[in-house]
Parts: C-alpha cells; structure tokens; sequence
C-alpha cells in the first residue's frame, strides 16, 4: 500500500470536498437553528441534524478517496461498505444522543409568528391547525387621540403601546406588532377589511385616549365579547407593571379588563385568575387572591395562567424563593415558553445569582425573546462588567429593541460616561423609534440635572411621581424612591426605601450600585436599611441556591 502523501490528497480532491461540505454544513446547521427557534422545534431535532450533518462530512471524505480524481467514477465493494458503516453509526448516535423523538409532535411546542414582531405564541399541541392559532390572534389599533391639547397626542401612543405590550406577553395569544397594526390609519381601509385582509387576525381592539390636565381616560374595545383570554392578561401584565397605580388611564383599562372577563369566562382557570386580579388590583387582601390561585392550581397543575399569576405575585410581595419555585414549574409545564425563563432570570438578578440569571436569559434568547437581552445588560451592570454590558447592548440593538438607547444611555452613567449619557438619553426621550419607560424617567432627570437642565429634570420627577405614588411595589415603587433620592432630602428618602422594603422590593443591588443614590448610601440610618434588605435577599439566595442544581435542564 503506498504511504498517504500531499499529492494524492490533492489529485483525489480531498481537501476542496472538505471544505466546501464543511461551508454547505455550516449554512444549513444555521438555518436548522433559525428555523427551530422560529417554529419551535424540539431541540432534538437539532441534534439530530447536526450528528447527521458531523456523519456527513466522514461520508464525503470517503466519497472524496473514490471519486474526487478525474475519471473514478465506478463504486467498489470497500467503499459501500465504509459508507454504510458510518451511517450505521450516526443512526446508534441518533438513537443514544436524541431520546426525544424527531418526528412525533411535542405538547406545547409550536409557535407561530404574525407579522414583524410579533408575540410567539405556545398552542396546546403540535398538531393544532392554524386556523385554531388564528382564532387567538388579536391586533390593537392606534387610538383616537380626542385630548383638546395636540401636544398630548402622545398620550394615546403611549396608552396602545402599553396594551400592545400587555397583550404580547399573554402566552396563548398572537398579538400583531405595533408597527404592523398602526398602517391602518394611512391604509384607507374599513377596520374589518384591514384586520381581517391585511392582518389576517381574528379580533382587534380600538378605542380612544384623552388627557385633560391632570385627568386621564382610556377606553378600549374588544370586538368579540367571548374572547376574554386577552383581557385578563392584559389586567394581569398592568398589575405587574403598576400595582395600585394612580394613573386613571391605566387604572381604568385594568378594572374594565377585569370587569369584562369577568362577565363573560367560562373556563375557571380563566374565572379564578380575574378574581385574584381584581383583589390585587383594587382591593387590599393580598392573601386573599393568593389563596384563589393556589386552589385553582392545585386542582389543575395545568392552569397556566393561575400559575403565572400566582408566581408574579409573590414576586411582587417579595418572596423570590417561591417565585423562583413556581418559574420552575411554569418551565416544566411549557419547555418553550421563553416568557417564564425571562422571568426566572429577573429574580436570580435581584438574589444575585448571576451565573443562573444569564443561564435563564440566554435560554429565553434562543426561545426568541430578544428582549431578555436587557436583562443580561443588568447582570452586567451591577457587577461593574461595562464592556460586556456595551456589548451586550449591542445584541439589544441588533434585535431593534426600542428601549437600546436608553439601556446604552443608563450604562454610560454607570461607567461615568455623563456626556455620552446625555447624548443618548436625550436621543432616547426625542426619538419616535426608542422609548423610556415612566419608571426609568428619573434615571433621564439626574443626567439632565448633571448637566444643568434643572427645570426639565423636576418635570421628569412630577411625572413620575403622578404616575406612581400609591404604588405598593415593583417598579413604580422604586420609580419613587428614586425621585426621592432625587430631590436630596435625607428624611423623606429613608422613608421611601421602608416603604419599599416593606412592600416587597428586593432590587438591593440596584440601590447599592445605582448613581442616583451615591450621597444617600453615606447615611447611617439609609446604609442600616439597605443592610437590611441586603440580609432579607441573602436569607432567600441560600435557600434558592440549594435547588439551582435542578434549573434550565
């Protein structure tokens, strides 16, 4: 047998069939991986495709020995059987290395995707018809704007921002993006023509938004009385955001989302959750609506939206090792629900877990929820990290993220960068494509107040103390404390940290590394407080960190 050399790997072509099997390998293991993010595919299905694709290149090369010389085109007898020795082999490793099966449907695997932007939404089963996704697909159209004032015409961008937004989190519902749904008004369209042609959703909300002063009102429609699955998440996401929230705007949608659900839910999964709502919401039993949760879960472990429910909420009254708990159980119930592991990466941000919060943010990355980027910008952030936090902006970006400005504004403030803060910030709060939420405002106004602009920092601070002021917990309740540290006096702040603590904030290391409140942590009485958050966070890391061992399998 003659030695293996240089030319006859160069006569036979063995190097120009590796490498462009390796090129076409690489293309199609990527559009596998877009594809199954997209679509929802089990990740076993990936696996088998790249053992196939890794078989693959050995099968090439034995074709390459054969066939890669001018003239060599006849099969023989060693060659068929190396070939089907190799695809022996990857069927073995199929079989030992991708348990799941490939071919049969996965329970609560699909996902479908209306328009750019859209919610990705879990069916019950693979084997749902589209038209049954369909039946569940809603679009929110820009509203009215009947303020007498046209500078308030943002108003009512803001109020179909935030119920767009709602709704995209409901994880049975298909919500059309906004940038979709706001081409009706340039359309010339009727409604129905326009939902049920050009966006080919089933249902649609519309209505109208007015501000007068300081009074506002929102009034929103659902064309369809039975489809009530989309107003109770929507009740639901405005009291994650803005628990007890004084904006009358946001107030009434929730108490009508509630009201409406309430008249027309059959299903008691769905009756349960409005029930607790509606006590979270305007009553002031908190354990009340917590023990209608665990009763509709315990005789349905399948209740999703109790169980969301049921997990945001003793989130918000500050118990992060049972939310941390019921995360684990949502994920086991939806394997690809990304909105769960977005979730589950919040709390272990604020226990200070930051190997699993990345963990939980990557997985819902790849499950597609882009957004879950900001989270690992924060993880970043607070653990002083800022080149890998700007990097990590830049993924924000690339994936169109409204709020990409702003996050890049906040961590040029942490890293000192004021002026860069400034330039961003103020791009954020003048540009129709990013946004600032109220609870970040104050973050803009102590940039602002840096570089002089003292009027427009105290207007930025009112707003958002109008907005938040009898918030419980929760954003709006750090919003505050924030405008309080703000405006500088000592007493008023330490009251505001109580009230949070209380209320069941645990963002201790916002608190401990956050500019805004630099002068404050040199207080005794506010390093005593905060010290004390710290011990209640440090009490629940241990006992979450105990069970980590069993998370993202």
């Amino acid at each position: 047998m003659k030695p293996l050399s240089w030319r006859a790997l160069r006569q036979r072509k063995l190097v120009q069939w590796a490498l462009a099997y390796l090129a076409g390998a690489w293309v199609v293991f990527q559009l596998t991986a877009e594809l199954s993010t997209q679509f929802g595919w089990p990740e076993a299905f990936g696996r088998g495709v790249a053992i196939l694709l890794a078989f693959g290149f050995l099968v090439t090369l034995v074709l390459a020995w054969y066939h890669g010389e001018k003239g060599r085109q006849r099969v023989s007898g060693p060659e068929l059987l190396m070939v089907a020795g190799i695809l022996l082999i990857a069927g073995v490793a199929i079989t030992l290395l991708g348990p799941e099966s490939v071919s049969e449907p996965q329970p609560n695997a699909a996902r479908e995707v209306v328009s750019d932007g859209a919610a990705r939404i879990p069916s019950a089963s693979r084997g749902t018809q589209a038209d049954s996704l369909r039946s569940r697909s809603i679009a929110v159209l820009p509203l009215d704007n009947y303020s007498p004032d046209p500078q308030h015409a943002y108003f009512a961008e803001a109020i179909t921002e935030q119920i767009t937004t709602a709704l995209s989190h409901v994880p049975e519902l298909l919500v059309v993006s906004r940038q979709s749904a706001s081409q009706f008004e340039t359309s010339g369209r009727p409604v129905r023509e326009f939902v049920l042609e050009d966006l080919r959703v089933a249902h649609w909300l519309e209505g109208s938004a007015q501000r007068e002063g300081d009074e506002a009102r929102s009034e929103a429609v659902d064309r369809d009385a039975s489809f009530v699955l989309a107003w109770v998440n929507l009740g639901l996401y405005l009291n994650i955001k803005y628990v007890r929230t004084s904006d009358p705007a946001l107030a009434d949608s929730a108490r009508a989302a509630i009201d409406h659900a309430l008249a027309a839910a059959e299903d008691p999964s769905l009756l349960a959750s409005s029930q607790a709502l509606r006590i979270l919401l305007f009553g002031s039993e908190t354990d009340s609506a917590v023990a209608i949760l665990r009763r509709a879960v315990r005789e349905n472990p399948a209740d999703l939206q109790s169980a969301w429910l049921l997990m945001t909420t003793l989130h918000s009254e500050g118990d992060l090792s049972e939310a941390v708990e019921w995360g684990r159980r949502l994920i086991a119930l939806d394997p690809l629900g990304s909105t769960p592991r977005a979730a589950l990466g919040a709390f272990y941000l604020d226990l200070g877990l930051d190997a699993a919060a990345i963990r939980s943010y990557a997985r819902a990355i790849e499950l597609g929820d882009p957004f879950a980027w900001r989270g690992i910008v924060e993880v970043h952030l607070l653990r002083g990290e800022f080149e890998e936090a700007f990097a990590a902006v830049d993924s924000l970006r690339a994936s169109s993220d409204p709020a990409a400005l702003y996050w890049e504004g906040e961590v040029s403030l942490w890293a000192g960068e004021i002026v860069r803060a400034d330039s961003l910030l103020r791009r954020a709060m003048d540009s129709e494509s990013h946004r600032v939420e109220t609870w970040e405002l104050p973050t803009v106004a102590y940039v602002w107040r840096l570089h002089g602009d003292s009027v427009a920092s105290e207007e930025l601070l009112d707003r958002t103390e109008r907005t938040f002021d009898t918030a419980r917990s929760g954003p709006g309740r750090l919003a505050i404390l924030q405008v309080m540290a703000m405006r500088g006096d000592t007493r008023p702040t330490l009251e505001a940290l109580r009230e949070y603590v209380e209320g069941g904030g645990r963002s201790a290391r916002w608190i401990r590394g956050s500019p805004l409140f630099a002068r404050h942590r040199e207080d005794p009485e506010f390093a005593a407080e905060l010290r004390r958050l710290e011990e209640i966070v440090g009490r629940q890391r241990r006992q979450v960190a105990r069970g980590l061992q069993d998370d993202d399998r």
